[in-house]
């Protein structure tokens, strides 16, 4: 949404709006859950609260990376009442043991709901054969949530790991104190600045020099010179002198 050119406070409001639907979505889905019907507008009611979660994730996250801790908090307590909503429709209808007895025990439906939720497919119950469809779909809503809970992770660490160059056994030694500027920032996940030390520079590539700029708060590729003021902070690979001009 950011991206098409919408202001940043339009974007607050859309996905506060979502994050309350979401929130409705699963509250009435648990209701639903809790007096034993409709069981199929729950589940697709519990897909829509997922489908803009997933909404929410880009959105959020081009706000501020600040919202990661939130994001992946909401999609655990989606996941969470996710596994009870259909819990509560497994101890409405029952679910089958091994013996063939119909079973309605809270705890039994509700580790046979998060055993299907993770797709395990392994258990000493099996469904009611009325909501074999309805154990399929929360599968297919435990499967999306993976997804999200691993893309969410991995974003985390990709954000918080530093270029191979600036690595404490990796980093090149060469660079050490080559350049005018001896510390840059590598913004994290949280938001927050993460000071490399006053040694390490990530060095720039041949050609390219980095300019310093206030309101962007971060280093900028020179790619036209006379973008360049007079009094901007400036990082470059440092000449060797020509020995030959001495």
């Amino acid at each position: 949404m950011l991206m098409h050119g919408v202001p940043w406070q339009w974007a607050i409001g859309v996905g506060f709006i979502y994050t309350i639907v979401s929130g409705l979505l699963l509250i009435i889905s648990s209701l639903l859950g809790l007096y034993g019907c409709l069981p199929f507008i729950a589940i697709f009611l519990l897909l829509i609260s997922l489908a803009l979660i997933v909404m929410l994730i880009p959105l959020f996250m081009n706000l501020s990376r600040s919202y990661f801790s939130f994001l992946y908090g909401y999609l655990l307590i989606h996941v969470l009442m996710t596994v009870l909503t259909c819990a509560l429709y497994y101890r409405d209808a029952g679910i089958i043991d091994m013996d063939g007895k119909m079973i309605r025990g809270f705890w039994d439906c509700f580790y046979f709901s998060l055993n299907t939720w993770s797709t395990l497919g392994v258990s000493d119950f099996r469904v009611h054969p009325a909501l074999r469809l309805f154990s399929s779909c929360e599968a297919l809503i435990g499967l999306i949530s993976f997804a999200l809970a691993i893309a969410l992770l991995w974003l985390w660490c990709t954000e918080n790991m530093l270029p191979k160059e600036q690595a404490l056994f990796d980093g090149n030694r060469r660079h050490r104190k080559s350049l005018t500027v001896h510390r840059m920032r590598i913004r994290t996940i949280t938001g927050k600045d993460k000071e490399l030390g006053n040694e390490w520079v990530d060095p720039p590539k041949p050609g390219e020099s980095y300019r310093w700029d206030d309101l962007k708060e971060e280093w900028i590729v020179i790619t036209n010179p006379a973008e360049v003021n007079k009094d901007d902070l400036i990082i470059e690979k440092e000449r060797k002198p020509n020995h030959k001009n001495e």
